[in-house]
């Protein structure tokens, strides 16, 4: 429901030290602008100069692939503070496409590497 995917973002964002950050929440069916074509899971924008950002969870997707919400929701998270990174990496590849591609690879390799990380076994076990 909203509700829990609200208090979970709130919980990951503690975690992350993005509690500085004004990260609006939207529930529902990915946006086509956001979802770069595809029906995601979950996506996220970023402003990381100002301290801003979106996210975005499709429930029925979730449970569609099957795929666990916190996981979700700190894939999506780590983006955004990952984001001041992206944000040079993104200044590097320019136009060119061929970076651009390989900017996103990066990205995405990375994010998915630190959300799968055995410690947040630990971190989930404490209350912040």
């Amino acid at each position: 429901t909203e509700a829990q995917i609200t208090t979970l973002v709130r919980r990951v964002q503690a975690q992350l030290g993005l509690s500085g950050w004004d990260i609006r929440i939207h529930v529902g069916e990915v946006p086509d602008d956001v979802n770069l074509g595809q029906r995601l899971s979950g996506a996220s924008a970023a402003c990381p100069e100002y301290m801003a950002g979106d996210v975005y969870f499709d429930p029925e997707r979730i449970v569609y692939t099957h795929e666990d919400l916190t996981a979700v929701v700190r894939h999506e998270l780590l983006h955004i503070r990952l984001s001041p990174l992206a944000s040079v990496a993104d200044l590097w590849a320019g136009d060119d496409p061929g970076r651009g591609r390989f900017v996103t690879f990066v990205n995405e390799q990375t994010t998915t590497a630190l959300e799968r990380m055995p410690l947040w076994d630990l971190v989930d076990r404490v209350d912040l």
